[in-house]
């Protein structure tokens, strides 16, 4: 079987693989992450960057010099692109182009000696505790959708989760013993996060209003488990009905409880590892945001 071949059957159930024949070496980058348990979403997101990358250049990979991508990343720009997204861009094509040479089938990269784009600083924006409690006020407890919602929205605040780590949960990662919550975070790695009481009497009262035997711990209305897009929905309807104004959807939740855990005293390498956080750099952000006197608190526990 011809190497396009092989390539397109072992990467047929992504979308938009019927691309990868086209550029046998993205094709083969592919395979690579999926073989290294890459999330399925974390793939199609280096498949599309890198694809539009080649389809821009119109060159063989291994034809691709630092003036093609510094032209790409200004077009990005031109077009508008956030800087972020142009960061983005730059980020999985430094990834892949360092695999070609890793894997020796380029000799050089053609990102060697290009800066990352600079990203505008501007202070990051953080959930109050009293737009948290407003919310909570708009999920009345004794009905179904009430009860999910402030369930949902608990564990959001609470955890410090990634949104798709907890629109996967099931029942039994929910241990109310210890007590805490297991999560499959990025590249497939476990963790246990704080399930704290607040959070389990959310919980307890949602699990109560349910009749079904769904392993899944988020269901619809219908009693049919739902997706991300689905309790995505849910977090946006709250905000809108509190009318409380946020740049991110769900990542300020995660950003406050680092936040607040940090102000609270948890050492910084705590909230680290349990946040599932690769490195520090992040957190550090947030540690001077406070003042000294804040930076100086006890740990009190989780918050």
């Amino acid at each position: 079987m011809a190497l396009g071949s092989q390539i397109l059957a072992a990467t047929r159930s992504t979308p938009t693989s019927d691309r990868l024949t086209d550029f046998p070496e993205l094709g083969l980058f592919v395979l690579n992450r999926r073989v290294q348990n890459c999330q399925i979403r974390t793939v199609e997101t280096y498949q599309e960057f890198i694809g539009r990358f080649l389809r821009f250049t119109g060159k063989p990979v291994k034809a691709v010099l630092k003036p093609d991508v510094e032209l790409y990343l200004l077009s990005l720009q031109e077009k508008g692109r956030s800087p972020h997204y142009v960061r983005s861009c730059y980020r999985n094509l430094h990834v892949f182009f360092s695999w070609l040479v890793d894997e020796e089938i380029i000799e050089r990269s053609p990102m060697r000696g290009l800066k990352p784009p600079r990203l505008p600083r501007y202070a990051k924006d953080f959930l109050r505790e009293e737009d948290f409690r407003k919310m909570q006020s708009l999920c009345p407890r004794t009905t179904f959708c009430g009860a999910r919602n402030a369930a949902w929205l608990w564990l959001l605040w609470a955890t410090g989760c990634r949104v798709d780590e907890l629109a996967k949960l099931k029942l039994s990662d929910l241990d109310w013993t210890a007590p805490t919550i297991r999560v499959i975070g990025k590249g497939a790695k476990e963790r246990r996060v704080p399930f704290t009481q607040p959070a389990q009497r959310a919980v307890y009262q949602y699990l109560k209003m349910r009749n079904d035997h769904h392993c899944q711990l988020w269901i619809s209305e219908e009693r049919q488990p739902m997706q991300l897009t689905g309790l995505g929905k849910i977090t946006r309807t709250m905000f809108d009905r509190a009318e409380v104004k946020v740049k991110d959807l769900h990542h300020v939740f995660r950003r406050t409880w680092a936040y607040r855990n940090l102000k609270a005293g948890v050492p910084l390498k705590f909230v680290q590892l349990v946040g599932g956080w690769e490195s520090v750099s992040v957190l550090e952000q947030y540690v001077r945001r406070m003042d000294s006197e804040d930076a100086l608190g006890t740990n009190v526990g989780w918050h």
